[in-house]
């Protein structure tokens, strides 16, 4: 093959560390500290420091702020210019960049010298060799990495769900940092050049499509200035009709198999066919616009088999949900196939495209909690938006079971009357005390076990349309609540109010509440009965 392109960079890093201690016990075994190996690059010297603790409103342990104990150098993190190892791995100081080409492969190989620490903090020289290989003819991409000669690792590259490539080589050193040399980033951006140019000939030489310029801002910066741009190069070989690298999620099925991927005709069929997508225009349309949606159309697919209302429901969910959770269609599959036992296909769309998704969601979580013979029930009745209020109220039913109050029959005789035009109700079941609540939106509905223990009464009042105005609390022959709907006090209702006063003289309670204006703040003396 022949060399196209050769570079060294140097001074990668410029401080090296690792941890010796770890964990919390490590910390409270050591008095608290957090020991550190550092390397300096600038000197050679090793040293160790031990961060002391110092509390979460000064930071904790200050390892941000180094000074190097034999040159002076100072070294910040946020200038990402220190590089702390993960256990044994490498972390290399000068890589020699160099490009290989035949009329079929392009070949970017990466040698490192660098450090390695062991586990008690000592600093041992290491050197690697990495080799990334674009077989532009077959569209494959493979990444080797080699130690005293000796494969250790290999992985296939185009998968962005896939994040092996990125998390072991050591590319991902090769990042932005304050301080760089001048022609550091100069020199990545001529290999990364000079790397999407031969792709995109051989690419239109031997398969006679152009891939464009490839050229994207940096996709994932956590892996440095390279790794993300080798992905993205590996990606568009595998499917090159795809104008933009796609998200990560959505794409389990499409790169289980290689080779079934480079032999589809097209990139749109590849995906299609490796979810199971009918090759249809309209979900053709929607996988180029959208490729990294493919799985959520296909769990669509699996339930509806209406293309028509299939992609209605593609377009639903798609502004509805959140681009993460589309991506993630677990709740939109748990929810069709629950559905679909017993509802028809346009009967599901007619509620999904007409309710908000709360709704839905709530609708579908609390018909999972029905008994048998309310998700009988539940089976013949419409779904829509009213279903969402019975549901509500069945499950309530079944987790707060209907009881007798036992009010004795002396206080229903007593307190029960028609009044001018109001009339004195005495509730007598548990429901009927939770409906009163609803209707007149307080919480009168959770004084059923104080009225079952007689530790009060509730009076009722209502108008002469039978609608629920006002409600009373009475204890020991007083009235010591009276309220409208919405908990607003007695008082605000003149007529209601002097009804109620009429009331409770010809039954002899007295009026010891605010609600009431009696024109004696304290009480209103009643009449014997």
């Amino acid at each position: 093959m022949n060399e196209i392109f050769r570079e060294t960079i140097s001074n990668i890093c410029s401080l090296y560390r690792r941890p010796v201690a770890r964990g919390a016990l490590a910390f409270i075994s050591q008095g608290g500290a957090y020991h550190i190996s550092y390397k300096c690059n600038h000197c050679k010297a090793e040293f160790r420091v031990d961060h002391k603790w110092r509390g979460w409103s000064c930071g904790g342990y200050n390892t941000n702020r180094i000074s190097c104990p034999i040159c002076g150098s100072t070294f910040y993190a946020s200038d990402e210019v220190m590089c702390t190892a993960e256990d044994d791995s490498e972390i290399p100081s000068k890589v020699e960049l160099s490009i290989l080409e035949n009329d079929t492969k392009l070949k970017l190989q990466a040698s490192y010298k660098g450090y390695r620490f062991d586990e008690y903090g000592t600093c041992f020289p290491s050197s690697s060799r990495e080799v990334i290989t674009f077989n532009v003819k077959s569209r494959i991409t493979t990444f080797a990495c080699y130690k005293k000669g000796k494969k250790v690792f290999s992985a296939d590259l185009g998968n962005p769900k896939s994040s092996e490539f990125l998390e072991k080589s050591l590319l991902k050193y090769l990042r932005y940092y304050r301080g760089c040399a001048k022609d550091y980033l100069h020199k990545i951006a001529m290999a990364l050049k000079l790397l999407r140019s031969s792709i995109r000939k051989k690419y239109s030489a031997l398969h006679g499509l152009n891939l464009g310029s490839m050229m994207i801002a940096n996709p994932m910066p956590r892996y440095g200035r390279m790794s993300g741009h080798i992905q993205y190069m590996a990606f568009r070989m595998l499917l090159p009709d795809l104008k933009r690298l796609p998200d990560t999620g959505g794409y389990e099925n499409v790169f289980q198999d290689i080779n079934a991927l480079v032999k589809a005709p097209d990139s749109i069929t590849a995906i299609l066919k490796a979810y199971d997508i009918p090759n249809k225009k309209s979900f053709r349309r929607i996988i180029l616009d959208s490729p990294e949606h493919a799985k959520t159309l296909s769990v669509i697919l699996k339930h509806i088999h209406n293309y028509d209302i299939a992609r209605t429901l593609y377009v639903h969910f798609k502004e509805s949900f959140t681009p993460q959770d589309f991506k993630s269609p677990e709740s939109i599959d748990k929810l069709l196939c629950f559905w679909k036992q017993y509802r028809s296909e346009q009967e599901i769309k007619n509620f999904l495209t007409c309710s908000d998704w709360w709704l839905v969601s709530d609708t579908y979580r609390m018909e999972k909690q029905l008994n048998e013979k309310n998700a009988a029930v539940f089976k013949r009745m419409k779904l829509d938006g009213k279903a969402h209020d019975w549901l509500k109220d069945r499950i309530y039913e079944q987790e707060h079971e209907d009881y007798e109050l036992k009010v004795p029959v002396a206080i229903r005789k007593r307190f029960e009357m028609q009044k001018d035009t109001l009339k004195m109700l005495i509730p007598d079941t548990y429901y009927k005390l939770i409906a009163a609540g609803k209707e007149l939106h307080n919480c009168v509905g959770t004084y059923g076990s104080k009225v079952l223990e007689q530790q009060c009464n509730i009076v009722l009042v209502a108008d002469d349309k039978g609608l629920l105005v006002a409600c009373l609390e009475i204890k020991n022959g007083e009235v010591i609540q009276a309220k409208l709907k919405y908990n607003k006090p007695l008082c605000e209702n003149q007529e209601i109010q002097q009804q109620v006063i009429n009331w409770a003289r010809e039954v002899g309670l007295r009026i010891t509440t605010t609600d009431i204006a009696t024109g004696n703040p304290n009480e209103l003396q009643a009449k014997s009965a």
